[in-house]
């Protein structure tokens, strides 16, 4: 006799009893199921409640088996309370992550310039799932994702997921690299050649994700904005060592904004106010000499347009004292906008 024959005969004699007790297999499953979806420190449901929903997914079940149920996922250390009274009242009123922990991660999400739009909704959709029903509304009132600046490549989740496993794996990496024009295409660079890469970190910097690495023809080690990678492939190759005192930590300090340059030990002078704005950027660990109601550090700064402009927005509580060429350099770009505005 086939096996489909067996379970006409089955269900017809018993009336679907065969999925009736398939289905029993899954109650527990299901019980969680909706004590997660349901349930939270401030919503709860009866057994009366949850007998019916039970139902909806075909598992019927008798009021002394549910208790049983319960106790059995207390067992499993599902933090279910009861609410003890004429008709007892239950929820499942902890879980991996708390209300606030969740809308800090939504509004990491919503903030990332390097997630697209449709990722990001997609990703809060599942954030949204991981808490009840009812908080799940709570999250959807603070997205606000619309309208924010975010990036047009949505091959951007391949492409971590690539350089994070070649890290790992040690072997080198290439892609093609684009930027845009002024009509807002985009243009490969490298002439549209592969870069090949031997990555080393990935490092997140102005709410964007860029990788370290290391590449034949550039000396010492440049970085990629992530979201502007395309068509990335893991090579066999094996990727080159990154320098001895390579500190991913370190070297994002030092590139502002992750815009590259000539490296160079500079002395700084700021005004006492400051020394907040320069931890911030430079680290607790910064040297600090005092200079009457000024401070002067020391640091490692790139020469760079956007170190200037950043020394430039601090005004006249911000000095470069050396070396010559980096203070030149910020008297170039001082006098380079002062052009521009007409002043002389």
């Amino acid at each position: 006799m086939t096996l489909l024959l067996q379970y006409n005969i089955v269900n017809t004699t018993f009336g679907g009893g065969w999925m009736r007790l398939s289905n029993q297999k899954l109650k527990l499953f299901y019980l969680e199921k909706i004590l997660r979806e349901h349930t939270d420190e401030h919503h709860s449901l009866s057994i009366a409640e949850i007998t019916e929903k039970l139902a909806a997914y075909g598992i019927f079940v008798e009021r002394k088996t549910l208790y049983s149920d319960i106790e059995c996922l207390q067992l499993a250390n599902l933090d279910i309370q009861v609410t003890k009274g004429r008709g007892n009242r239950y929820a499942l009123v902890s879980r991996e992550f708390e209300l606030p922990e969740l809308k800090l991660l939504v509004d990491a999400v919503q903030s990332c310039k390097f997630i697209t739009e449709k990722k990001s909704c997609t990703l809060i959709r599942k954030l949204e799932k991981l808490t009840s029903v009812h908080e799940a509304k709570r999250l959807s009132k603070q997205v606000f994702i619309y309208r924010r600046l975010k990036s047009q490549n949505e091959a951007v989740y391949y492409t971590i997921d690539t350089l994070n496993a070649a890290i790992a794996d040690g072997r080198k990496v290439r892609f093609h690299y684009f930027e845009y024009m002024p009509n807002k295409h985009r243009r490969l660079k490298n002439n549209g050649e592969y870069y090949v890469v031997s990555p080393h970190a990935l490092c997140w910097d102005d709410e964007y994700y860029y990788l370290i690495g290391t590449y034949p023809g550039r000396e010492g080690l440049t970085h990629f904005r992530v979201d502007k990678i395309l068509d990335i492939d893991e090579m066999d190759e094996y990727a080159d060592r990154p320098p001895e005192d390579f500190d991913p930590v370190q070297y994002s300090r030092q590139i502002f904004h992750m815009f590259g340059g000539p490296e160079c030990r500079a002395a700084l002078r700021f005004d006492n106010s400051l020394i907040g704005v320069a931890i911030d950027r430079f680290g607790a660990d910064i040297p600090v000499r005092p200079d009457g109601d000024r401070f002067i550090t020391y640091v490692n700064v790139t020469k760079s347009p956007t170190f200037y402009g950043w020394m430039f927005q601090l005004g006249d509580k911000a000095e470069i004292l050396g070396p010559e060429d980096l203070r030149k350099g910020m008297q170039e770009h001082v006098a380079a906008v002062a052009r521009l505005y007409g002043c002389r």
